[in-house]
């Protein structure tokens, strides 16, 4: 159902989970959580049509990332300059949530 649903709205096969846009830039990410991790059932590889994506946003030089724990996702944000290190030194022990 939900693929019909993407469908219809226009997703395209292969798009990655997240959308991150920043003053003065835009990244991707894709989050493949191991199973049983909050829940999840999902594929921790990416797809064949996932992987076409990532190849071109590469080639456009866009920055993207895979990411399957959340030191991953926040390393990324790190990385991208969209978290300062002591807030992710907090989340890290756990003093703050998001």
């Amino acid at each position: 159902m939900q693929n019909i649903r993407n469908k219809r709205i226009g997703v395209m096969k292969g798009a990655f989970d997240y959308a991150v846009k920043w003053k003065g830039g835009y990244g991707e990410m894709e989050a493949k959580l191991e199973k049983g991790i909050f829940g999840s059932t999902r594929k921790t590889y990416l797809s064949p049509e996932q992987k076409k994506y990532k190849r071109r946003l590469d080639e456009m030089d866009i920055p993207s990332c895979v990411f399957r724990t959340e030191e991953e996702f926040l390393g990324t944000l790190l990385e991208w300059g969209l978290l300062k290190p002591e807030i992710k030194q907090l989340l890290e022990r756990n003093d703050i949530y998001v």
